[in-house]
């Protein structure tokens, strides 16, 4: 029986994959409960747009005409050492987004504590997903003025969807500053005017010791 086969290991995971864009019987649909594309057999006609390289530059959609290529194809993919961090560097020549040396992740531990401090905090709010996140998301405390105490901390919008929400952060990457728990979007995007970005910080936080 034919199949269509995701290589998910060096798949970008992307609700704008290219297999879903070319496929004219909406074969491939991306999945909100699996956060990646999947392939529906009983709307296929094996075309094949989607495995050609226009659609999939890396390879990630795979053909099985029958249940022996099928076997064959499982047990490459069971062998490929490739990874996240192989598609990052071929395809986009960038490596994975990189933790500031003095930033702290964001997780369910500490979320709690965070929401409920009185000190300052800011928070990088980026998205593992996000092609802009990799190739421009800064060292935000390469923002931080000297001597500035507030911490700096960073949070993975696609782990935790609902805290970005509550941030208000609707674009990656965003720097939001957490003032009496209360959000404020200090930069989102790309940042072009670096020394822009660092008055905001100050006066943000000026404005909150008056």
């Amino acid at each position: 029986m034919s199949k269509i086969i995701f290589n998910y290991k060096i798949c970008d995971l992307a609700p704008e994959c290219g297999g879903i864009s070319c496929c004219p019987k909406h074969a491939i649909t991306y999945s909100k409960t699996e956060n990646r594309p999947v392939w529906n057999k009983e709307k296929c006609t094996f075309c094949l747009k989607c495995t050609l390289p226009d659609a999939c530059p890396v390879g990630a959609i795979l053909y099985a005409a029958n249940e022996n290529q099928e076997k064959q194809i499982t047990d490459t993919l069971a062998h490929d050492s490739r990874s996240e961090e192989w598609l990052w560097s071929e395809r986009f020549g960038v490596q994975p987004a990189r933790f500031s040396p003095c930033a702290i992740e964001l997780t369910t531990d500490n979320k709690e504590i965070i929401l409920n401090s009185s000190a300052p905090i800011l928070i990088d709010v980026w998205h593992s997903d996000y092609l802009d996140c990799r190739l421009h998301s800064p060292l935000f405390s390469d923002l931080l003025p000297a001597g500035f105490s507030a911490k700096l901390y960073k949070l993975n919008a696609k782990e935790y969807p609902d805290f970005a929400k509550f941030l208000n952060v609707s674009q990656f990457p965003s720097l939001v500053a957490l003032i009496k728990h209360s959000p404020t979007i200090v930069c989102s995007g790309p940042i072009s005017d670096i020394q822009t970005a660092k008055n905001n910080i100050i006066n943000l936080f000026k404005e909150s010791n008056s």
